[in-house]
């Protein structure tokens, strides 16, 4: 029988059990997580986790895949030999790896072996190409990360659409832009410490960059420090002083720039925001992303470090919809007909089987929001009301739509028990990534946040007839209600045709998120599992 187990040290007593069947001769495979002298913890395909200690001593490395010959099983623990060939070096060893480079005439420095072992891990062919582009997006990160004030003032002077703009041609454009910038920074640290220098503003496209000007006020605290290490406060004042140009220039100017004055102030905070989602960034998410052919902007950099903490969620996002509407309404602006469009988006469970009614609610939260956006600009709220919501959103679901171009990613609101929640939906055939599923071979991620039960994972295998279901389950309590179903839910499948061969209830230890899933899927790949005599 094969199933997975924990580590030792907080095992739950239904798998302690499965456990004490353990015989000498059984395998278990995995991939190396940890390795503390010749104790050795491996991930197993569910990923769980295997704690053992070798007879021997080997050589290892964390990521490697390996497989046990269970030798010994005493009351001081598990213990086990490796596998003739598995103390042979990996594909991606670092000297393996350095090799390769030098053929392909990369320098075999540290960044480069990182970046061919991300490329392994997503499954990704190791070429120059690949490597370097890698690399060159993780090197703009970094430099965006750092947010120095020169470019933020490039970028301010840039015309681009800051969000949706890839992070390497941002990085590009604020070094053109570098020297005037750095320029325009001395001569407002001079203008702010003597308070009487005149600027001449250089922006680019002077008139048109100017219409777009507001005078931001500055905290206390930031006007007290240095302007070349507060960026957010360079481009302020870089504002306010084109405006006072702009006030100069006559009142035809003056007039426009007063309607447009939000856009700079968004802009600006877009800029502020772009940096702070840099330092976030790990080179795990580009390197998925570059697998995933998905363009690198901060939006996407910003979705997918979301959703490796949760935090994007489609029905999160309506959430903040809901309180714009809430802003709308206390500016006394009718927004009945918007708060009906608004419930109807939260579908009911059963009709997730409907597929035209999920693409639907998908098209419908785009339709919305561009109306709340119309409607926001109409009454000439854009500078009273906080719209980055409506940003968000398009964001998540442009990202959303990138995952699902070549595999079946789809996340949708639904309302359950009169509460809001979001199912992520993640369909796969097994062994592949591919947006073309097989029914009797695939492998269905369904993830649900309910209001008493908590996260709840199920992993669902399809082999011919044959189904697999693993619960992951937040909290002790619904493992006895899962329990309690089993039954009904094995008649169930018979009478579709089906039989249910194992279903499996474990904690959660580490939730949902699509690196993780891809992670699981290549260790899926290649067989990996823990076989358990019962």
């Amino acid at each position: 029988m094969r199933i997975t187990t924990q580590n030792q040290m907080t095992i739950k007593p239904q798998l302690a059990d499965f456990l004490s069947n353990l015989e000498v001769g059984d395998t278990v495979k995995g991939k190396l997580i940890e390795m503390l002298g010749q104790s050795i913890s491996i991930k197993t395909a569910s990923g769980q986790i295997f704690t053992a200690a070798l007879m021997k001593a080997a050589d290892l490395n964390p990521g490697q895949l390996v497989e046990l010959n269970i030798s010994s099983i005493s009351t001081e623990g598990i213990f086990a030999e490796l596998k003739a060939d598995q103390q042979k070096p990996q594909i991606n060893d670092d000297a393996k790896l350095q090799q390769l480079l030098k053929q392909m005439d990369i320098k075999p420095e540290e960044s480069h072996v990182q970046a061919a072992k991300l490329l392994i891990k997503y499954n990704m062919p190791v070429t120059k190409e690949n490597v370097m582009k890698l690399v060159n997006t993780q090197k703009s990160m970094e430099s965006l990360a750092q947010g120095d004030s020169a470019k933020a003032i490039a970028l301010l002077q840039s015309e681009l659409n800051i969000n949706n703009t890839e992070i390497t041609k941002l990085v590009k454009m604020a070094a053109v832009l570098e020297p005037q910038s750095q320029q325009l920074l001395k001569e407002l640290d001079a203008s702010r410490k003597t308070g009487a220098a005149e600027i001449k503003p250089t922006i680019q496209n002077e008139e048109k960059q100017a219409d777009t000007v507001k005078q931001v006020p500055l905290k206390q605290g930031e006007v007290q420090k240095p302007l070349e290490n507060n960026p957010k406060a360079a481009m302020q004042q870089l504002a306010a002083k084109v405006e006072a140009e702009v006030a100069e220039q006559g009142t035809v100017q003056q007039v426009a720039a007063k309607q447009d004055e939000p856009k700079l102030e968004k802009l600006i905070d877009t800029i502020a925001k772009v940096f702070e989602t840099a330092s976030q960034a790990k080179p795990e998410q580009a390197a998925y992303m570059i697998s995933k052919d998905i363009k690198i902007t901060p939006a996407a950099v910003k979705a997918i470090i979301e959703n490796t903490t949760g935090e994007n969620k489609l029905s999160k996002k309506l959430e903040g919809l809901e309180k714009l509407v809430e802003a709308l309404e206390k500016n006394q602006v009718d927004v009945k007909e918007i708060k009906q469009e608004l419930k109807k988006l939260f579908l009911k469970p059963e009709l997730l089987q409907d597929k035209e009614k999920a693409a639907e609610s998908f098209k419908d939260i785009l339709k919305l929001g561009g109306k709340l956006e119309t409607l926001i600009k109409e009454q000439g709220l854009d500078s009273k009301l906080d719209t980055s919501v409506l940003q968000d959103i398009k964001g998540n679901m442009d990202f959303i739509k990138s995952i699902n171009a070549n595999i079946n990613y789809l996340q949708i609101p639904i309302q359950m028990n009169e509460k809001n929640t979001t199912a992520e939906i993640y369909v796969f055939n097994n062994k592949k990534r591919s947006k073309s599923v097989n029914p009797e071979n695939a492998t269905i991620l369904i993830a649900l946040d309910l209001d008493k039960l908590g996260h709840i994972e199920s992993l669902i295998s399809v082999n011919k007839k044959n189904v697999d279901v693993t619960i992951k389950v937040e909290k002790e309590d619904f493992k006895k209600v899962i329990s309690n179903t089993a039954e009904a839910l094995r008649k169930s499948l018979e009478a579709r045709g089906y039989s249910l061969n194992l279903l499996k209830l474990i904690d959660i230890q580490e939730k949902f998120n699509l690196l993780e899933l891809e992670e699981l899927i290549r260790v899926d790949s290649e067989q990996l599992h823990v076989d358990i005599k019962v």
